[in-house]
């Protein structure tokens, strides 16, 4: 976080996110002081998650589970942490994707495959 030190200010969005993962204390000192920190101060902090001799493989691996995983669970969730409510309300079409999606989860739990969800990103309605 070197804009300080060339005169610079990060846009709100990624200054925001930044606070959210490493908290406002940590994001005011960097952004700040502008100081480098070391590898294993990044790791305290929650910058790294996984350290790979193999990184490509690694995060093809993750890029892979996580487009195997619920798109309608990962969309609702990134929407909540942005401060969205979701209404499950029955009959409206979130319980009814939620109903769906469920099933498909359950269905391949049990049968000890992937599951086989339908629900996509472009799906979720406002």
């Amino acid at each position: 976080m070197t804009a300080a030190k060339l005169g610079l200010v990060y846009p709100p969005g990624p200054t925001r996110r930044l606070a959210g993962i490493i908290g406002d204390a940590w994001a005011q000192y960097l952004l700040l002081t502008a100081e480098i920190i070391d590898f294993d101060e990044a790791v305290n902090l929650g910058f790294i998650h996984r350290v790979s001799e193999t990184p490509l493989a690694t995060a093809h691996e993750l890029a892979t589970t996580i487009a195997g995983r619920s798109a309608l669970s990962q969309t609702g969730a990134k929407r909540i942490l942005r401060g969205e409510e979701p209404d499950p309300a029955p009959g409206s079409w979130l319980a009814e994707a939620y109903a769906s999606e469920i099933v498909r989860g359950q269905e391949g739990f049990f049968a000890k495959r992937p599951p086989e969800f339908t629900f996509r990103r472009h799906d979720w309605r406002p």
